[in-house]
């Protein structure tokens, strides 16, 4: 994992969490709020990661590591990215136990199958930033959520509370899974028994007062000055939903998308088994409603427990969807809830039709077969993934844009350590913190870069869809020619251009 790629937000998260430590050791905790995510939770496990490789670096080599030396950068990564997987993986665990108590030991294993082989979610749990945790932290809470409100234990609502605050910590968009306590007790409530308004409210308290602890407990910056740190995070985030985000959607670059944005990145990044599912549960569903008006029946097995989750996907999207600021990974937490729906329809169908058991059996080894087919096709590039039924990264180009977040770069570094004198040659790159840990000569950022360094640079790297509007390259077009082109799962996407004074 850290050999193969640097997202493009790395550096920055890797910055953010060595210096969350440093200002923690120091006691200098009012520093420790560095951003308005907060993202809190992962420079917790990111900077705890760096902390002890750089304790262990130390105690073998009698040095600290250079971050961004060629050789020790890939070892670092795979450590901080290693924890993240770990952390990720206890949480799924979780959730997988809730599954078996809440549903069945069948839904829970496929559920786990799915989930662990679904590219998108793939592609997010091995990288450096926030969305891999929220999505696992915010599920994983509503689970517990909806397990308080059935058996009416303590320990769920302790769970449930620490959850939605490591969510909220890691993201402010994780608040969702604050308010998804408070659904869950709407749609779980008994009509039969009496309800008892003072034990009610006295849960709800408890809750928000478990939150609140639990929010103040693990955010540093919180113990000095709590009202100044949540003015700032709203602050914050209020400036982010007014100015947008530039996004590419059907041919344009747009600053707000719309309301089709979402929906048309979920098609184009699932996989085809989760997408022919979802039309065919939606299509079972306004089925089954037509035939409940009809005969005022429905099934009662677990129904509560499934409306929850539907909501949890409706809800969660109208979320995101209410800010102008749109960008394709903030829909990855709808993924383990759809993926639940989808192992407990199955495992239905399969307790149902006794008949077809042998042919329900074929067809779930198929599906998982053509799962870990797409995954070995896709690697080590599964942020880069597009449903191959939708046309892949050719049609999805047009519709959501293949925006690059350091994908296929390492192949490309590796081709120019080969040169020779590789440790000398300059390389202008809108992106060079993606690239420049593994490659070995010098890589600098086109975006910040002098126009006089341009004409000197050896050569210059560019994505597909900035070869007709780059700025500096259009300039200096004239002294580059194209030299290689680099493929992202088939698809031509990184440009290579060599300065014409380069034999």
């Amino acid at each position: 994992m850290g050999f193969d790629i640097i997202n493009i937000d790395y550096p920055l998260w890797d910055n953010r969490a060595t210096n969350f430590f440093i200002y923690l050791k120091t006691f200098n905790f009012i520093e420790t709020y560095r951003a308005s995510h907060p993202g809190v939770s992962l420079m917790w496990v990111g900077g705890g990661a760096i902390e002890i490789f750089s304790r262990l670096y130390e105690h073998f080599f009698q040095a600290l590591p250079v971050i961004n030396e060629y050789i020790i950068f890939p070892w670092r990564s795979l450590f901080i990215k290693l924890a993240l997987v770990f952390s990720i993986l206890f949480v799924y665990l979780l959730a997988a136990f809730l599954i078996s108590r809440i549903f069945n030991k069948k839904s829970a294993v496929l559920f786990f199958i799915f989930l662990s082989l679904e590219p998108y979610v793939l592609a997010h749990d091995r990288i450096f930033h926030l969305e891999g945790l929220l999505t696992a932290f915010i599920f994983v809470s509503g689970l517990f959520s909806m397990y308080f409100w059935k058996k009416k234990e303590l320990k769920y609502l302790v769970f449930a509370a620490i959850f939605a605050s490591f969510s909220f910590l890691t993201k402010t968009t994780g608040i969702f899974a604050f308010l998804f306590f408070f659904l869950c007790a709407v749609v779980m409530f008994n009509h039969e028994k009496k309800i008892l308004f003072r034990k009610t409210l006295a849960v709800f308290l408890g809750f928000v007062f478990l939150f609140c602890f639990f929010v103040f407990m693990f955010f540093p910056a919180m113990w000095v000055s709590p009202l100044d740190i949540l003015s700032r995070m709203f602050l914050g985030n209020l400036s982010l939903l007014e100015t947008g985000h530039s996004q590419y959607f059907l041919g344009n670059w747009s600053d707000n998308p719309g309301l089709l944005f979402y929906p048309l990145v979920f098609l184009f990044k699932s996989s085809p088994i989760l997408t022919f599912w979802v039309f065919g549960f939606l299509a079972y569903v306004l089925w089954k409603l037509g035939v409940v008006k009809r005969t005022h029946k429905f099934s009662r097995k677990n129904l509560k427990e499934k409306v929850l989750i539907i909501l949890f996907v409706l809800f969660y999207v109208v979320e995101i969807s209410l800010s102008p600021k749109k960008v394709p990974r903030y829909i990855l937490p709808i993924y383990p809830p759809l993926l639940l729906l989808m192992s407990i329809s199955f495992v239905e169908i399969y307790e149902k039709c006794k008949n077809l058991k042998k042919y329900i059996v074929i067809f779930m080894f198929l599906a998982v077969l053509s799962l870990v087919l797409t995954v070995h096709k896709t690697f080590p590039d599964f942020l880069a993934y597009t449903n191959p039924v939708l046309g892949g990264m050719k049609k999805a180009d047009y519709y959501i844009g293949n925006k690059h977040f350091g994908f296929g770069l390492r192949e490309v570094a590796d081709y120019m350590n080969k040169k020779p004198y590789a440790n000398e040659i300059k390389l202008i790159f809108d992106g060079d913190g993606s690239i420049g840990p593994f490659f070995l000569g010098m890589s600098r950022n086109s975006t910040y870069i002098y126009r006089d360094h341009i004409s000197t640079a050896d050569y210059f790297l560019l994505p597909y869809y900035l070869l007709d509007t780059d700025a500096m390259y259009l300039e200096y077009k004239k002294d580059f020619v194209l030299e290689k082109v680099f493929n992202v799962n088939s698809y031509p996407y990184w440009y290579l251009f060599r300065n014409v004074r380069i034999e």
